[in-house]
């Protein structure tokens, strides 16, 4: 379990590390609008995102031919992501507005307009990941049971 631990946090630094670096060459090239930046922008971190996440998964699947192997990782990435995911979204920033609060009283007047832009910039693009993730779980769950069976006959 500790190489899938791991390997996840390994997905997560790297992913981290690959858009800022998306999003650099994405300023750099020349949009026209908005929409295409964005595009641009998301066709760069779901293509790289996936194949980081998935390829090691497809090397397990279809080279070494390991239904258990590849059972194991999928779980292990798949909650070891999710585990991560609730700590980094809702405990540790729960903990941070915690010890803020009790650190400083702000005035009344000003205290919402502060915790608003303090707050970090909302990102679709990881939802949608998380969502796209979520399926790859259900299909490898699903060709796992194929594989298993082809295996079988």
């Amino acid at each position: 379990m500790l190489p899938v631990v791991g390997h996840s946090l390994i997905i997560f630094v790297i992913n981290q590390l690959y858009g800022k670096i998306a999003k650099w060459c994405t300023d750099c090239e020349n949009h026209r609008d908005v929409h295409s930046w964005h595009n641009s922008l998301v066709v760069k971190r779901v293509l790289f995102e996936c194949t980081d996440c998935f390829l090691p998964l497809f090397y397990i699947a279809f080279y070494q031919f390991d239904v258990e192997a590849l059972r194991n990782e999928l779980i292990g990435l798949f909650y070891t992501d999710e585990i991560r995911r609730v700590m980094m979204e809702t405990v540790i920033p729960t903990i941070i507005n915690a010890v803020k609060s009790t650190m400083s009283k702000p005035s009344l007047k000003y205290s919402q307009f502060r915790k608003d832009i303090v707050k970090d910039e909302y990102e679709q693009f990881d939802d949608y990941l998380e969502m796209v993730v979520q399926f790859g779980v259900c299909v490898y769950n699903q060709a796992c049971v194929c594989i298993y069976i082809n295996v079988c006959i």
